[in-house]
């Protein structure tokens, strides 16, 4: 999570609860994220088209 927060692809989210620490995304861990989900979703589709052909 540090390495996150380090990177600027995250933020500590103010909560009144010492016992969590929540996080949510700025704009560039959104697009990051993104970005990542999108290259995870064409590997995903070519193993699945190389399965229906074997």
């Amino acid at each position: 999570m540090r390495r996150l927060e380090e990177l600027g692809l995250i933020t500590p989210h103010e909560t009144d609860d010492a016992r969590r620490r929540p996080y949510e995304l700025t704009p560039q861990g959104r697009r990051q994220l993104r970005a990542e989900l999108e290259r995870l979703r064409s590997v995903a589709h070519t193993g699945l088209r190389r399965l229906a052909t074997a």
